[in-house]
Formats: C-alpha cells, sequence, structure tokens
C-alpha cells in the first residue's frame, strides 16, 4: 500500500497541472494528506462512493500522462546513472587511481545537467 501513496504522490508532484480542480483535491487529500474517503467525502460534500470513483478517475488521467511522458522512468534512469559514477568516483578515490577520476568526474556532471 505504502508504494501506491508513494506513486501517487511523485506522479501529482509532476503533473498536477493538468489535473482538474476536483481530482487534484482528492489526490492531494488521500495521497498527500492521508485522509480517509469518509474524510474527503466530508469535506467535498459528495457520497464516499463519489470520492472513491473521482479518485479512480484521477489515478487513471495520472498514470495515463506519465505512461506518455515517462518522466519519473527517465528521473529513475538518471539518478542510477548518476549514482553508478559517483561509485565509480568512490573506487578511483579508494584505490587511489586518480588518472580516470576528472574523466568520470566530468561525466557525471553531464548526467547533472541533462536533468
Amino acid at each position: 500500500m505504502l508504494d501506491k501513496f508513494l506513486k501517487y504522490g511523485k506522479l501529482y508532484d509532476y503533473y498536477s497541472d493538468v489535473l482538474n480542480e476536483r481530482h487534484k483535491k482528492v489526490i492531494n487529500q488521500y495521497y498527500l494528506l492521508d485522509l480517509s474517503l469518509k474524510e474527503i467525502s466530508d469535506n467535498l460534500g459528495i457520497t464516499r462512493q463519489g470520492v472513491y470513483d473521482l479518485l479512480k478517475r484521477a489515478e487513471k488521467n495520472l498514470d495515463e500522462i506519465d505512461s506518455k511522458l515517462n518522466i519519473i522512468k527517465k528521473q529513475e534512469k538518471f539518478k542510477k546513472n548518476i549514482q553508478k559514477k559517483a561509485e565509480e568516483i568512490n573506487k578511483n578515490i579508494e584505490q587511489e587511481d586518480y588518472k580516470d577520476l576528472k574523466d568520470h568526474f566530468n561525466e557525471l556532471l553531464e548526467l547533472i545537467n541533462k536533468l
């Protein structure tokens, strides 16, 4: 369940601007504020089932947007590449092999600049 909260929290962070106001409210209250469907229904003045339906439509919208833009996958790929380069730099430092260190560092900077 925590994975779902992390997933939709991230998706909301990236794509909230393209959601309509009701979808923003329900995602924000459910995933970020950790309110129950009942609490959200009281806040929005709709039924619990209405909140559930809104939440499912909002999740579907976020999933569709992400499947087209793939920002999170791209970010994860960059993160892995940056981590790999940082590990190579650390290995060079530990082995006191400084000849490739500058190249690794420059590659790391290039990856960071692509973000």
